[in-house]
């Protein structure tokens, strides 16, 4: 046999394989390409979901930090309420047992009034004295409870601000991470495009006009920025070709937070306490005169057992305006009793009115100025982050072959409620990616 090919291969032509050579070459430069090609195209889907998962986890830990902080915030809060409801308690018996002892005295300065103003007029005195340190407690309670109202209001509007602000610096670490890991940095070069393409010889460096574009992102001031839901960076290479990356992210706001608040709201707390101060005035009146009544009923007492004691021609003048005045003293000391008996059902309903009542869902701490807040419950927000890439790079004309790629997009879902939980001050929230467009 091999005696047989080596007798023909002499007998044949020369270059008779060149054309299945030319052939051959052709199609394993054509399969080279396309290989290159399809290489290519999986680099750039390589790079789209790197730019996604990083941007999801980037953002969703950050939300998941501002949630524990908030978390941590409103723990804060329930003690600093149980501690002011507790000294505030003390506070509130003190008030009472003041209020009980002048209650106490009257009721004997009512009962020993007539006939005998001389001897009421101490207890009317202690009832007084009691009084007076009952109206000084309750002034101080009002101080106590305005100053935590507006102390608890200021924090929760701070927090409401932080999350704001934390919110769209989760946005911008998404973005910047986006952006720094889909291989744009990779891609570009630092030197002059031809003529044709800018016009002129001048040297660009892409990779400084990228960093400046990734600053551009995230301004140093956020307070009255808004971060768009979507970016482009797009740059053209030596070859005039066009290439941009976008990335889309989503993330529902933070604004309406749930509030666990007080019983009453404040107008009402203002209310009561306007309530308790015009009933402590009309009481202090009304004690006030039956003193000066009782003190008049007194001499006049004393001027009728000494008429009474002695022979009295015209009869004793003194003892009916005894028994008048007596009568008018009695009255007043009964005004005072009852608006006691008043101000022990508004004190009491005060105290009760301050303990935690209803959740309230607030979207602006504007909003939330009727209310003694408590501590924060809850942020009514579905803990997920979104992210989509999409990178387009134009192909290039290589004389027998002709390059052109895909748009390829990727997209993650990224969930941050981990074990958190803002209602049981559990702060463990985290981030893990829970969908992307390959599952």
């Amino acid at each position: 046999m091999f005696n047989y090919f080596h007798k023909k291969k002499f007998a044949s032509q020369k270059g008779q394989l060149t054309p299945l050579f030319i052939l051959i070459i052709v199609i394993i430069v054509i399969m080279a390409m396309v290989t290159v090609n399809l290489g290519k195209v999986s680099f750039i889907k390589t790079d789209s979901s790197n730019a996604a998962d990083a941007a999801g986890l980037s953002t969703g830990s950050a939300m998941a930090n501002s949630f524990n902080s908030v978390t941590v915030s409103s723990a804060r809060m329930c003690r600093d309420y149980w501690s002011f409801y507790a000294s505030i308690s003390i506070s509130f018996g003190i008030a009472l047992y003041y209020l009980i002892s002048a209650q106490v005295s009257e009721a004997s300065a009512a009962v020993s009034a007539c006939p005998s103003p001389c001897s009421a007029i101490a207890l009317n005195a202690a009832a007084i004295g009691s009084f007076g340190s009952f109206t000084s407690t309750m002034i101080a309670i009002g101080i106590a409870i305005t100053a935590f109202y507006l102390k608890q209001w200021f924090n929760y509007a701070k927090i409401w601000d932080n999350a704001q602000l934390a919110r769209k610096r989760a946005l911008i670490s998404g973005y910047s991470s986006a952006f720094g890991n889909s291989g744009i940095s990779s891609k570009l070069r630092v030197g002059s495009p031809p003529p044709e393409v800018t016009g002129t010889e001048e040297k660009h460096n892409y990779r400084d006009e990228f960093s400046a574009f990734i600053d551009s992102i995230g301004p140093e001031d956020l307070e009255d920025v808004e971060i768009p839901s979507s970016y482009t960076y797009s740059w053209k290479d030596g070859q005039n070709r066009l290439h941009s990356v976008k990335v889309d992210m989503g993330i529902n706001d933070v604004e309406t937070f749930k509030l666990q608040v007080s019983v009453l709201p404040y107008p009402a707390v203002l209310a009561l306490l306007l309530g308790i101060a015009v009933t402590s005035v009309i009481v202090d009146g009304a004690m006030t005169t039956a003193a000066v009544d009782l003190i008049e009923a007194c001499g006049y007492e004393t001027t009728c057992l000494s008429c009474c004691n002695y022979p009295c021609v015209a009869g004793c003048w003194a003892c009916p305006l005894w028994a008048s005045t007596c009568v008018i003293a009695e009255a007043s000391i009964g005004t005072a009793i009852g608006g006691m008996v008043a101000l022990d059902v508004m004190v009491g309903a005060l105290w009760l009115g301050l303990l935690p009542g209803p959740e309230v869902t607030i979207d602006d701490p504007d909003d939330a100025l009727i209310y003694i807040v408590d501590w924060i419950t809850d942020i009514d927000h579905d803990r997920k982050v979104t992210v989509n890439t999409t990178q387009q790079h134009q192909g290039g004309n290589l004389g027998l072959w002709q390059t052109s790629y895909p748009e390829i997009s990727s997209y993650t879902k990224v969930d941050f409620s981990g074990n958190g939980d803002i209602g049981d001050f559990n702060p463990r929230h985290d981030a893990s990616i829970i969908e992307t467009d390959k599952l």
